[in-house]
């Protein structure tokens, strides 16, 4: 049997689009906005938008049925991927410069304190401080890059924290792509870096949020918020206020939820925070 030249060119065009570079994993995608699933083009499109996956849901034989890196991923592949994406982004801190403390977070040994820790050695210097807005976050630097450091004050108690938990909501075996921090409604968040805002948006499982785009491939986003105090498109700075904390969204109850991307890939965020 023949084909027509232009439907045999379409069916070698379909075959290449499957399975070469293994792009044949970029089909038959599904990832949730609300109640319905959407195809891989329209995540992107929702990602573009503000839309963030916060969680990837697993069947009883261990594979990810909804929110996936691509659909059918096995938990164990996506444990694998994750300590990958962790590890690469580390690698990456170091390459900058940074080190790891004595709290397992990463320190960087800059000229600026280096000359804090000595002026605090010489009694008779006073260090003037002008706040770069208000209110600030004065642990964390001005002019800050990478986002580390927390988005609150206070070290807050941690609630959820990044992997593998039983959802509180809905009972299922879940991967959390960010950590929960157990704070009133109306708390301060802070952005770690300086940015830009790449996406303010709502949607039913985040609730208000907020991605900001920092340099060095990062960015930080932040969920359940009752106020988002920045607009897509602005320059936001090391340690300013962004944020009030809600409980909007799939949401049991008021607390921030914080996510870290290196390269567009989630990574635990542990050590940026300074936590073991």
């Amino acid at each position: 049997m023949k084909y027509p030249s232009g439907i045999l060119l379409a069916l070698i065009s379909v075959c290449y689009a499957r399975y070469a570079d293994g792009s044949s994993l970029l089909q038959a995608q599904s990832f949730p906005k609300t109640a319905a699933d959407l195809t891989f083009v329209q995540r992107v499109e929702l990602l573009s938008d503000g839309f963030e996956v916060l969680e990837s849901t697993y069947d009883a034989s261990g594979r990810c049925i909804s929110g996936c890196a691509y659909y059918g991923i096995t938990l164990a592949e996506d444990i694998q991927r994750s300590e990958q994406n962790t590890e690469d982004a580390s690698q990456h801190m170091y390459d900058l410069g940074y080190q790891t403390g004595e709290d397992g977070g990463f320190v960087k040994q800059t000229e600026d304190v280096q000359a804090q820790q000595s002026a605090t050695t010489q009694p008779n210097v006073v260090v003037n401080y002008t706040p770069r807005c208000f209110p600030v976050k004065t642990d964390i630097p001005a002019g800050q890059r990478e986002p580390v450091g927390e988005p609150l004050k206070g070290k807050p108690r941690i609630t959820s924290p990044y992997g593998y938990r039983e959802h509180p909501i809905t009972g299922e075996y879940k991967k959390h792509y960010g950590i929960d921090f157990g704070v009133p409604a109306g708390t301060s968040v802070f952005t770690p870096a300086d940015g830009v805002v790449e996406a303010v948006w709502s949607d039913k499982y985040c609730g208000n949020g907020i991605r900001i785009r920092h340099p060095s491939g990062y960015k930080t986003i932040y969920c359940h918020l009752s106020q988002q105090l920045v607009k897509q498109g602005e320059t936001v700075f090391a340690g300013c206020e962004i944020a009030k904390t809600g409980k909007t969204g799939m949401a049991d109850g008021a607390h921030l939820h914080y996510s870290i991307k290196y390269n567009d890939k989630y990574i635990d965020p542990m050590k940026w925070l300074g936590r073991n």
